[in-house]
This record gives C-alpha cells, structure tokens and sequence, in this order.
C-alpha cells in the first residue's frame, strides 16, 4: 500500500437488482456482499445501503472514495466529495451519470469478462427463433405435432451492431456456424476485420447497409444519448421480412412500439430479446402475446452465484480496478476518463 494512502478507504456497494434482496428492495444479497467481503482488502470498510433511494445513496456517499455498482445519479455523484472511481459490476454504464462523474473528475470502469457468456445468449435466441424451438416445445405438449421448415445458419449473413467485447465474440461463435459476418464499430480497422473473419467492418454511418444485408442483426452497443432509439421504424424498413433481430445490451436501443408493429405486420420474421425499456416487462405487455419473439429476463450476462468462481473472478477485477485508483494507478476497462 501506498504510505499516501489513508488506511481505511470506504466503499460504497450498489448492486444491481438481480443482486438485491426481493421484493424491490435496495440492499444487496448477504451473500453476495459476504463474497466482497472475503474478497476485499482488510483496509476497506463496505457501506451497504439498506435502500437505493436517492436521498440514502447521497447521505452515504458524502465520504466515500469509491462505488461498487451501478445506479448512480447526479445528486450522489455531487454529493461525493472524496469520490475517485466508481466500478460497475457489469458493462452496462447507462445508470450512471457520467456527465456528472466527468465533471467531479471521477474515472468509471466496467467489467468485460462475461462477453462469452452474452455471446452464447445470442446463439441462444437465434437457435430458438431459427429452429421455432419454443414453438415446436409448446405444440409438442399440446399432442400437436408439425414440423414445419426452420432456418439454416451457414451461408446466412448476420450483422453486429457494434463490435466491442461482446460483438467480437458473437463474431467467434458465427464463424463456427460458417455465416456471413458483417459488422460496424465506431473505429474500425482492416486489423480487426481480418482476425475476425469478417466480410465487412464498417463505421456507425454503415448502420442501414447492415441492416439491409443481414439475416440477422445482433445489437451490442452501449445505450448513450446518441444510441437510444437506434432501432425505429425507419431502420426496421430497412431490415429483410425473413429478419431476427436480437437484443442483449439495453432495451431502449429500439422504439418497442415501432418493433411490436414490425413484428405484427411481417416487416421483420421475428426478435430475440433478452432487455427491455422497462424491467421487470409489464405483464401486458404486447410483446408476451407475439408468437414470434422470444423473451428472457436480462440474464445474458448471467447470473453467477456468489460463492461460483465466475462471480469470484469478476468481483476480484473490480477490486483490484479500485486498488488501482485508489493507489494513484490507472484502472483498466476505463469507459470515461475526466
């Protein structure tokens, strides 16, 4: 340890939902903060909110010098004066205010190491939707049998919205399945084209070419102000009828509305969606009754348990990332920098 460094370092722990104890409460799992705890240096003390209530979160974060989670808003970030770094426990950074975090000059991280895990959801979804899997499960049940066609992969173009960490592995598992990978990236290179096979890496202005070649289009892009919305009825026009698309970053990337209509009209043959605008999904919701998508509950990143080595893995990065900072060093997986 550094001799600058002050002996006790308060962190603040703000899991996500899936890590919080049911029903809609705000204190993370015992036994996931009971992980952090053997996990963590002996020098760190964890403030654990018994409520993710804005006005909580500000009092306990008047005097932290980092946050594990996610959730956090303007009024907390301004609130932290001692604030160096806030980690995220996943790659989405979209519940976090980081205007705010740039303006205090607070460095945000997130965590990559799951990318395989999303990559094998998405094959998941497009198997599912391809083979009718969910269909032909339900009929069987049902003493219905009929085995109508179902689509073939190989030869089949699919096309990557957004080529980082998760998109590059999407990649991996299409070249397995002998498909046309198409693609764009905010910096693409003829590098990254060539190791990833790919038949074509454009820039985001490439958006509506790829929309129109593929066979299906994986969105794995973060939600930012200028991605929200990216999926509407203009793109959705521009997708083939026999289209899937699938969605394992955040729902808000796509109008739900615009995509319900595409769904019921036949613009496109159907959707993989694995988040949502609103989370849990409104039990009313129209996408529930469309026969031809299929829904899971945010679980592409999976769900470790809090003793798995998964879990272990990804939590020793983020306490490591902080150490860094906290040591005058420069974390890694850095999404803003001040």
């Amino acid at each position: 340890m550094s001799p600058s460094r002050k002996e006790v370092v308060k962190v603040l722990v703000t899991l996500a939902p899936p890590f919080r104890e049911p029903p809609g409460s705000g204190k993370p799992k015992d036994a996931y903060v009971k992980t952090i705890g053997k996990l963590a240096p002996t020098s760190w003390k964890l403030v654990i909110p018994d409520q993710s209530t804005e006005e909580n979160l500000v009092s306990l974060a008047r005097d932290v010098e980092a946050v594990l989670g996610t959730s956090i808003t303007r009024k907390v970030i301004e609130s932290a004066d001692h604030l160096k770094i806030i980690q995220a426990t996943g790659a989405g950074v979209d519940k976090i205010d980081l205007k705010a975090a740039a303006e205090k000059g607070i460095i945000v991280c997130n965590v990559r190491s799951y990318s395989h895990a999303v990559a094998e959801h998405v094959f998941a979804l497009i198997l599912a939707l391809a083979k009718h899997v969910v269909q032909h499960d339900t009929e069987i049940r049902k003493g219905v049998w009929n085995p109508n066609p179902s689509l073939i992969l190989k030869d089949k173009t699919i096309g990557i919205v957004g080529l980082g960490s998760i998109g590059s592995e999407v990649a991996k598992r299409a070249r397995a399945f002998e498909m046309r990978i198409i693609a764009n990236k905010r910096r693409p290179s003829s590098e990254i084209r060539a190791s990833l096979g790919l038949t074509f890496l454009g820039s985001e202005e490439d958006l509506s070419y790829i929309l129109g070649e593929s066979d299906i289009i994986v969105l794995s892009v973060p939600l930012t102000d200028k991605t929200r919305g990216l999926i509407g009825k203009n793109e959705l026009n521009l997708m083939k009828k026999e289209a899937l698309l699938i969605n394992v970053s955040r729902g808000d990337l796509v109008e739900e509305k615009a995509l319900v209509w595409a769904l019921q009209a036949g613009k496109i043959s159907g959707a993989g969606l694995d988040v949502f605008g609103r989370e849990p999904l409104a039990t009313d919701s129209t996408l529930i009754a469309l026969p031809n998508v299929v829904l899971t509950p945010h679980v592409a990143g999976g769900r470790p348990n809090p003793d798995s080595d998964e879990w272990f893995t990804r939590l020793g990065f983020c306490i490591r990332n902080i150490e860094k900072a906290m040591s005058g060093q420069m974390p890694e997986n850095i999404v803003q920098i001040p």
